[in-house]
């Protein structure tokens, strides 16, 4: 059974790392299980089940929020900024340290630069 619900574990949410089900016998009538990603350690609560079935952790690993407006603008900002700014160009949009970013700053410079990008492509 367990074989069946490693090759349906989606990859971890967090860095796409490769998740591991993990089942030990915890008392001697429970076994906990628990999904774990080999990369970054994100994981599930462990969930004792006095019948050792591990399709509870399975099922909580590849449940996922849907992403909201918000997110994905965000990640998009992200995407933006990782690929087009780095040192100067960060310090020219306001950014001084990591904590002094905000959306704003960000959007406005997603906007100066949208032209730059558009010209390049030609």
């Amino acid at each position: 059974m367990s074989e069946d619900i490693k090759r349906v574990l989606k990859p971890c949410p967090f860095c796409g790392g490769k998740p591991k089900l993990i089942t030990r016998q915890c008392m001697e009538d429970c076994v906990d299980s628990y999904v774990e990603c080999t990369r970054c350690d994100a994981r599930t609560a462990g969930c004792e089940d006095a019948y050792g079935d591990p399709t509870y952790a399975a099922n909580e690993w590849n449940t996922r929020a849907a992403p909201s407006a918000s997110d994905e603008k965000d990640a998009k900002r992200l995407d933006w900024l990782m690929h087009n700014l780095g040192g100067k160009a960060l310090f020219a949009i306001g950014v001084v340290t990591s904590g002094n970013c905000d959306r704003e700053c960000i959007d406005a410079a997603i906007s100066a630069n949208a032209g730059k990008d558009k010209e390049e492509e030609s």
